[in-house]
């Protein structure tokens, strides 16, 4: 008698487990990669991609160690320091890096400067491009961009198909 409830017990058990199985099974979906849940965005916060897009332009893109700008146009004479203070006024300055040629010993005319914050990075680009460091005019832009999203491009690809299809046609009368 008693190996007769050990077992009713025994399947009672095992089936609420397939019974617990299968209703989460049910409720589940398959979801693969970042992102499926549609609650992260990279540029969601207080500068979203529409604003760092400025709607229609390239959006610029953050890099795994912070926000890059591209500095060119620099003048062969200007040092490290010189970009530090510049640059450092717009804000922390994370890292700098300046090439140098090393058979002449001067800078090679570019440069790029790192900085922790989305802001910050902006704020040089509008404040200093253009600028003038050492007599010469600097320009300053994101070094990592993607390009805009539009429908465009797709549109553009479509035409050129219907395009060279028309152009075979003719060619075949």
């Amino acid at each position: 008698m008693a190996s007769g409830q050990s077992e009713d017990l025994s399947s009672r058990l095992l089936r609420e487990s397939q019974d617990h199985i299968e209703s989460v099974k049910a409720g589940a979906t398959r979801k693969k990669g970042r992102g499926f849940t549609g609650e992260y965005s990279r540029y969601s916060g207080p500068g979203d991609s529409d604003r760092r897009s400025g709607g229609s332009g390239p959006i610029p893109e953050h890099s795994i160690e912070g926000w890059i700008v591209f500095v060119t146009g620099i003048h062969e004479e200007a040092g490290e320091e010189d970009l530090y203070d510049v640059f450092g006024e717009q804000g922390v300055v994370k890292n700098l890096h300046l090439n140098m040629d090393r058979r002449t010993g001067f800078i090679k005319g570019y440069a790029m400067v790192q900085y922790e914050t989305f802001v910050e990075a902006e704020s040089a680009i509008a404040n200093l491009d253009r600028s003038e460091l050492h007599g010469k005019e600097i320009r300053v832009s994101w070094a990592f961009v993607k390009p805009p999203q539009s429908s465009h491009r797709s549109d553009t690809a479509r035409n050129i198909i219907r395009s060279s299809r028309r152009v075979m046609q003719d060619d075949e009368f």
